[in-house]
């Protein structure tokens, strides 16, 4: 069964590339039959910032089924969630690995188990 995983970028990759890349290349085998994705509230829409972090992902020696970006710099840390937590729910997303949970609950006040009750959700 196929399952659909999204790793943060910066405070979960960036934090220990090395662990990171042997996890996410052993969900990507093919016996596993998943999919990674990376998520990334940086802003893609600015192409330097977009090769930027394409470098920085093969520079960690990380493989991915596709880098998702924020369309756009968010204003705010509450619009960037947001964007987060739609584009999770819209990809169908089983498990999501990030760092910013406590953020969205205890500062931002997002409940994201509300928002995404079918997403394991591993704080990282």
């Amino acid at each position: 069964m196929v399952k659909k995983w999204a790793v943060d970028l910066d405070g979960v990759i960036t934090a220990n590339p090395s662990a990171m890349s042997w996890l996410i290349y052993h969900l990507l085998k093919n016996e596993n039959q998943n999919e990674v994705y990376i998520l990334s509230w940086r802003d893609g829409s600015d192409k330097t910032r977009k090769a930027e972090t394409i470098n920085d992902l093969l520079g960690f020696g990380i493989s991915y089924t596709e880098l998702i970006m924020a369309p756009r710099k968010f204003k705010t840390m509450r619009l960037s969630a947001f964007w987060k937590i739609a584009t999770i729910k819209k990809m169908e997303i089983d498990i999501w690995l990030d760092d910013d949970f406590k953020i969205y609950t205890r500062d931002l006040g997002i409940d994201i188990e509300r928002l995404l009750p079918n997403v394991m959700k591993i704080y990282i």
